[in-house]
Parts: structure tokens; C-alpha cells; sequence
């Protein structure tokens, strides 16, 4: 049977430099934009090397909810700011923003555990459940420190990750 190995220190480098950007970015600045961008290629060439698109489609998800939910909080902020101060559109759009923040991380989640079981890595799973919980319980603050640890080992599980995998004709995945 021919196989030939697959080289992943790319995507595993993205995705680490990424997750550095996210662990260091603070909400939504210029550092965490460029860091989930470089999580998303990651996903798109993992996807791409072990044919899951899965993967890419549920990073995707993450990435354009996320930016929604943070345009949300952005615009309501500014309209009860600049508007007639009523604290109720603010509320509004910080509600509106927290559930799509959970329906993105866990869009996140579902990426993490398709590529935890692939590649064998528990570490991409176990940052997806700290991240997304962090997400949950960030309405009493505490999930913050869950997120910032979520991407540290995000991070670690990118850096950690099998840099090759051998491929057969039938498309099966074995990582090395």
C-alpha cells in the first residue's frame, strides 16, 4: 500500500503564533483579529491535509459570529453612549453579544474536538472546553481567567501537535 507523510509544522506554527495573539490580545484589539486569523488558516490547512473540512467550517463559524457578536457590543455601546444614555441598549447588546459569543465558541469547541480526535491530541479538546466555559461563566467575570487559560493551552496544543502524519491511499490519517 503506498502512503506518503504529510509535513504539518505549518499549520502547527500558525495556529501557535496565533493562539499567542489570542492569549495577549485583550477582547477584540488589532493582536487578537490577526491571531484568530492565523487560528482560521491554520483550520483551513488542516482541513485541507486530513480532508475534514469539518474542521475549517467550524473555525469559519467561530471567526464570523465572534466578529458579529463584538460588532453588537461595539454599536450598542456606542448607541446608549451617544444616545439618550439609557443603560437598556447596552444591556441589549451586551446580552445579544454574549449568546453569540457562546453559539461562536462553541462552533470553536466543535473545531477543537474534530481536531483533538484526529490528530490524537487531547490538549486541543481540553482548551475547547476551558475556552467555551470560560465564555459561559464570563458573565461573572471568573470565565475571563477560563478563556486566557483556554488559549494557553490552545497554544501548547498547536506548538505540541504531530508535525507529520502518514497518509495512505484510502485517505486514512495515522499521526507520527
Amino acid at each position: 500500500m503506498n502512503s506518503r507523510k504529510i509535513d504539518l509544522s505549518t499549520p502547527n506554527m500558525l495556529g501557535g503564533i496565533g493562539g499567542i495573539f489570542l492569549a495577549i490580545g485583550f477582547l477584540f484589539n488589532i493582536l487578537s483579529i490577526a491571531g484568530l486569523i492565523l487560528i482560521l488558516v491554520a483550520f483551513y490547512q488542516y482541513s485541507q491535509i486530513l480532508n475534514k473540512p469539518s474542521i475549517f467550517q467550524y473555525g469559519l463559524r467561530w471567526g464570523i459570529f465572534l466578529f458579529v457578536a463584538e460588532i453588537l457590543l461595539i454599536f450598542f455601546v456606542i448607541a446608549a453612549i451617544f444616545g439618550d444614555g439609557s443603560t437598556f441598549l447596552a444591556v441589549v447588546g451586551a446580552l445579544l453579544a454574549y449568546g453569540l459569543g457562546i453559539f461562536a465558541v462553541l462552533n470553536l469547541k466543535k473545531a477543537l474536538t474534530e481536531l483533538s480526535i484526529t490528530l490524537n491530541q487531547n490538549l486541543f479538546d481540553m482548551s475547547g472546553k476551558f475556552i467555551f466555559w470560560g465564555t459561559v461563566l464570563s458573565i461573572i467575570l471568573i470565565g475571563l481567567l477560563g478563556i486566557f487559560i483556554g488559549n494557553i493551552l490552545l497554544t501548547v496544543a498547536f506548538f505540541i501537535a504531530p508535525k507529520e502524519i502518514q497518509l495512505n491511499n484510502a485517505e486514512e490519517t495515522n499521526v507520527m
